[in-house]
């Protein structure tokens, strides 16, 4: 719809497992975040998060600051549901933090989050 689709790279992998170290400028992840054990049923793959919600962010995170090329952007979505303490510590490498936008939905608060990683990360 926004012609945009040259300039972007969706890619399918278990977090940025296939991408190389220091290639990327900007970010974006939906991680399933609902707080659960794990399970055999495929379909919780989508949702299931670990036992605080944030076990796939947290894979995710550090992957994130490995593909990212000096300054880079990282947006993701954040839920009321996890331990939003949890995150605010794994982010405490990142030079600035920005929740974007919250919406309540069902039984939850989603927000759009952005980070801003510098240079220091490695």
């Amino acid at each position: 719809m926004h012609r945009v689709d040259a300039l972007i790279d969706v890619v399918q992998c278990s977090s940025a497992s296939c991408i190389r170290s220091k290639c990327i400028d900007v970010v974006a992840f939906n991680p399933p975040y609902i707080p659960c054990r794990d399970s055999d049923n495929w379909l919780d793959v989508a949702v299931c998060g670990g036992f605080e919600g944030i076990e796939v962010f947290k894979l995710f995170l550090s992957d994130a600051f490995r593909v990212c090329r000096g300054a880079c952007t990282v947006v993701f979505t954040l839920s009321s549901l996890q331990s939003l303490e949890r995150i605010a510590s794994l982010l405490r490498q990142c030079l600035e933090i920005e929740i974007h936008a919250c919406i309540p939905f069902f039984y939850e608060e989603l927000c759009s989050a952005i980070c801003r990683v510098g240079n220091c990360l490695g």
